[in-house]
């Protein structure tokens, strides 16, 4: 019997071979616990198809410390704690099944949880029982399917709307923070990171994001995010006029007083009536539209907003060009008139 009771200290131990080598730990409250340790322990250093989700999803956690950003670390283990724990914690990985999660995502349906949320939670079991797959034999285990969504169309705003918008706002840091989101589309993130360090007129550094549920600034959402974008001359001199209004700032001061996106939520949600409804997020939409409609190329735009790939820009904002075979012939037509003269 490898489990012990410890009666000095009213607890239970194990202690056990594995690939031949002794292994002892202690404190558990129960036997069933010092078990539980054991088969996760050798499952684990042995390889076999008896690791529970819960032992595997450890060991992928540990790998996932040295890929992903923190925020990213964070929202994973929350999925985890809230959703995927109670459900597959002490199930074989190999006895997961598509009925498992079927009425794991049901219940949480009837908890009134977005399908969206569903589908982030299949992702995160899906991406745990991928990666084990390389170092323990359950590769019969399926990939489990997530619901299909449809993603609303998302409404943007031409530079009339920001204006009606601006008007309404009696807040000059408020009114210059619109105006960095959507004549700069900078992600809602990156402009609460920045700091007056940050700012040489005309250019505007991207390097950080801040996070307000987690509390934290950490390096933007890719590599390609970390950026320069130039601030057009009438930004500057709004940019200028903020930081002149600040008591002795220092480079290490936030350019906006607040960090709550909540805050700049609250102002569309108040201001924005009478216009197209739109998400923060939207404003970055809405800037790199204006760009694409009035000609600027997509390596650009692409560039400006830090994606990695322009294809990535092309992919998002193909449904601009709809127009743009019409556009083609007419400049066909144009060119073979200048010639025919």
């Amino acid at each position: 019997m490898p489990q012990y009771q410890d009666k000095e200290r009213k607890t239970w131990y194990a202690s056990f071979y594995c690939n031949g080598k002794k292994h002892t730990k202690r404190g558990f409250k129960t036997k069933k616990e010092a078990k539980k340790y054991e088969d996760s322990y050798k499952a684990i250093k042995e390889g076999t198809t008896n690791i529970t989700f819960g032992a595997l999803w450890d060991e992928y956690i540990k790998e996932c410390e040295t890929v992903y950003k923190l925020s990213t670390l964070i929202q994973k283990q929350h999925y985890y704690d809230r959703y995927i724990m109670n459900a597959l914690e002490d199930t074989k990985v190999i006895d997961i099944t598509p009925l498992i999660v079927k009425n794991l995502t049901d219940s949480m349906l009837e908890d009134n949880r977005s399908t969206k949320t569903c589908n982030n939670i299949i992702s995160q079991i899906n991406a745990c029982i991928t990666w084990g797959r390389d170092y323990y034999d359950f590769k019969t285990v399926p990939r489990f399917k997530k619901f299909k969504t449809t993603v609303a169309k998302r409404n943007v705003w031409e530079p009339e709307h920001l204006n009606i918008f601006l008007s309404r706002i009696d807040n000059y840091e408020y009114y210059v923070a619109f105006n960095i989101l959507f004549w700069l589309g900078i992600r809602e993130g990156e402009l609460l990171a920045l700091t007056i360090g940050d700012i040489n007129l005309p250019e505007i550094q991207i390097t950080k994001t801040y996070n307000y549920i987690h509390n934290i600034t950490t390096t933007p959402k890719t590599n390609n995010s970390v950026r320069i974008v130039v601030a057009p001359k009438f930004i500057c001199e709004m940019i200028e006029k903020l930081i002149e209004m600040k008591y002795k700032p220092s480079s290490d001061d936030r350019l906006f007083s607040f960090n709550n996106p909540k805050n700049l939520h609250y102002y569309v949600k108040r201001y924005g009536y009478g216009l197209p409804d739109i998400a923060i997020h939207d404003l970055r939409h809405s800037h790199a539209t204006y760009l694409i409609k009035n000609g600027v190329d997509i390596t650009s735009v692409s560039s400006r907003l830090g994606h990695s790939d322009p294809s990535i820009t092309l992919k998002v904002y193909a449904h601009n060009y709809k127009d743009s075979d019409n556009h083609v012939a007419d400049y066909l037509d144009h060119l073979q008139k200048n010639k025919s003269k």
